[in-house]
């Protein structure tokens, strides 16, 4: 499993690009017997590499899993944790 929580605003869009691509990478060489999955916290325009996100912005859980390597929202948070 790649765990991340409000990470992805971080790094520079190239950063992003190539960590995707190893993320990507990965699942493909998944199998039945050795899953791999891809669960991140993140404000959704975060996870689409748009260049700016209001600090407000819900965040998207999601949940990618390989083989297969189809995603699914699991949920939304507040970005700091608020009912």
């Amino acid at each position: 499993v790649v765990y991340h929580s409000v990470f992805w605003q971080y790094p520079p869009r190239e950063t992003r690009r190539r960590l995707r691509a190893v993320i990507e990478a990965a699942g493909r060489s998944a199998s039945e017997d050795a899953p791999f999955f891809w669960l991140r916290m993140e404000p959704s325009v975060w996870l689409r590499m748009e260049p700016s996100v209001d600090p407000a912005t819900p965040m998207e859980v999601t949940l990618t899993g390989w083989p297969g390597g189809e995603s699914r929202l699991l949920g939304h948070s507040h970005p700091h944790g608020a009912a």
